[in-house]
């Protein structure tokens, strides 16, 4: 395959591409008939004035209009304006330059309506294409999000889509002027068919010669994308990262790394420019070599057969220069949506299902827990070739309290994500009241659990929007300042500068790590869900925090269901059952007596932690 039939590919590709596209974010194909109309009317409208534009001059170069004038359509117009401006000739040169001028005037005004209007649906489109992007994320399992860059996600959905956009106007504009060269080529053919055989033959040089540009341009496309995300994914990493930059002062190093890759995208995204600013002077040049062409082989005609007027020249080759500039356009046009290519393959990569790792829904309404959540041997694994969980069975009774404890990296808070879901698991590996967890909807299922987990997740928002957050219907001020109270977080509001409309900063940066855990508890006991998780609830609380807040926590134990990662005696003492998970596998099960008096791994965990 040459390099012409790979460049025709690709943009085939990208025209099939930006087709699905549209067709996903509901905006049909159909929707751009009207533009596209318009632009055809406005070609015939340009078509119009030049053929107009004909007569004119040749009656200004033989000083009379006597032959137009005696024109049937224009005899019957001169006849309403008798002696009108002196006579006949004055009449027939003012209303021919009064024509031209409506016909062209009418050309760009539907021009106008026709950009106007694919504007509208193109921003239309980007519109629903960011909702279309952000719905899928949305719909992706926690894993897509493990293994991805959040800053390249970001650039899909914020840049990618408008980059789109911007070249879907340019491919309106390039129907716009196909339809013009289309008008062109007739008036060319009336005018002198032999020159216009001739000039068909040569012409398609303009369009060929920037072949070899458009590759490069692509090639240099690609690069730029790939360089583009490499730079949002740094940005991310130290943006999200730096009291890990600052604490080892690689301010420098970061700022090096930086600056190598900006400078790499730096310097395509100029290389871009270059051969971009290079198509115009190009194709300026291969058109005065065409129009020379032109010009010798309409000398060469009129001196064998004299059948071309001067004045039908002039307009000749003024048509010439105008079809020479819309096939420059569609050149630029075909660069552009070269370059936009690469953005349509990644935000088709990121609209289909493959890897996403999406979890299944159900269809039943989960209506609250009535016995227990059994694991039935169950096994996982984030990767194909490392089990976290092997063969573990256990049940967790309703309103009893179940601790999981174990060393770090044992399996417990993939215990707690797979029964919230946030991963998914074999089927009938976890049932609840003897149905598979999979069966239920995962929104009714979410709804009657609270997770309080180590890290405790906050938005750059106000305190009060991060409490309430996710919770139906208003909440008074009483009920959350009665929350606030209870996860002791009272005496710290008040002294905020807008107390619960205080914002937190990004990741609630402006809060300690035992305020931010106390937010995720007064969030748990407003939303009273029957099913409680604590991963490490209280990790980030020092001593007398942790007293202050351990009522409140046993208020909230009463009635529920709770799981409960944690090594701390304070938090598991009142456990009904505890489960010891070592290396992924469950290794002992009982009560905290009865694992104490059996000296086995709870009691080495025990001892080893200081568990009082």
């Amino acid at each position: 395959m040459n390099n012409s039939e790979k460049t025709s590919r690709t943009l085939s590709l990208g025209l099939i591409s930006i087709k699905r596209i549209l067709d996903l974010t509901g905006i049909k194909a159909i929707y751009f008939i009207w533009p596209v109309f318009l632009a055809i009317v406005s070609a015939l409208f340009e078509g119009l004035s030049i053929s107009l534009l004909l007569p004119l001059i040749q009656g200004i170069v033989a000083l009379r209009f006597d032959s137009i004038a005696n024109s049937r359509a224009l005899k019957l117009v001169l006849d309403f304006f008798p002696g009108l401006l002196g006579g006949r000739e004055a009449t027939t040169f003012v209303l021919l330059t009064l024509a031209v001028f409506m016909t062209s005037a009418m050309k760009n005004v539907l021009q106008y309506f026709s950009s106007v209007n694919t504007c509208y649906r193109v921003r239309e489109f980007s519109g629903n294409f960011r909702k279309l992007i952000f719905d899928r994320y949305l719909s992706f399992g926690m894993m897509f999000f493990d293994i991805s860059n959040r800053g390249y996600l970001q650039n899909v959905l914020t840049g990618y889509t408008d980059y789109i956009a911007i070249q879907m106007i340019s491919l309106n504009l390039s129907i716009l002027h196909i339809f013009l060269i289309i008008t062109y080529s007739v008036i060319l053919f009336s005018i002198s068919w032999r020159l216009t055989i001739f000039t068909i033959l040569i012409i398609p040089m303009l369009f060929f010669c920037m072949e070899w540009l458009i590759i490069k341009i692509a090639k240099a496309s690609d690069l730029r994308t790939t360089s583009l995300n490499i730079l949002s994914m740094k940005i991310h990493n130290v943006l999200s990262c730096i009291p890990l930059v600052k604490m080892y002062t690689m301010e420098g190093e970061e700022k090096k790394l930086f600056n190598r890759t900006s400078d790499i995208v730096q310097e395509l995204e100029f290389s871009i420019d270059k051969k971009q600013q290079l198509i115009f002077p190009f194709q300026d040049i291969i058109t005065l070599i065409i129009v020379l062409l032109i010009i010798s082989a309409a000398a060469w005609i009129n001196i064998k057969m004299k059948i071309i007027g001067a004045s039908s020249l002039l307009v000749y080759f003024y048509i010439v220069k105008r079809c020479a500039s819309s096939i420059s356009i569609l050149n630029a046009s075909r660069a552009s949506l070269t370059m936009a290519i690469s953005s349509s393959v990644d935000i088709l990569h990121i609209i289909d299902n493959q890897d996403k790792l999406i979890i299944s829904e159900g269809n039943k309404i989960f209506p609250g827990l009535k016995e227990a959540i059994r694991l039935n041997n169950l096994s996982y694994s984030y990767r194909k070739d490392a089990e976290v969980l092997h063969n573990i069975s256990f049940s967790i009774n309703k309103n009893e309290i179940t601790a999981i404890v174990g060393p770090t990296g044992a399996g417990k808070t993939s215990i707690i994500n797979l029964i919230l879901r946030f991963y998914d698991c074999p089927k009938a590996m976890i049932t609840i009241d003897g149905t598979d967890i999979h069966e239920f909807t995962t929104k009714s299922l979410r709804r009657h659990m609270a997770l309080v987990s180590q890290s405790a997740f906050l938005f750059n928002d106000t305190l009060r929007n991060n409490i309430v957050y996710g919770l139906e219907g208003e909440i008074s001020d009483d009920d959350l300042i009665n929350v606030v109270k209870k996860a002791r977080l009272y005496d710290f509001v008040i002294k905020l500068p807008q107390t619960l409309d205080t914002y937190v900063g990004d990741h609630g940066i402006q809060l300690s790590g035992g305020e931010k855990q106390r937010v995720s508890i007064a969030r748990a006991l407003l939303k009273g869900s029957e099913i409680l998780l604590l991963d490490e609830a209280t990790s980030a609380l020092d001593t007398a925090t942790e007293r202050l807040i351990q009522d409140a926590i046993d208020e909230i134990f009463k009635s529920k269901t709770v799981i409960v990662i944690a090594h701390r005696l304070s938090t598991i003492k009142h456990a009904n059952r505890i489960i010891v998970i070592n290396d992924g596998r469950l290794v002992e099960e009982g009560t905290l007596n009865g694992l104490l008096e059996k000296k086995g791994k709870f009691s080495e965990y025990w001892d080893a932690q200081k568990f009082y």
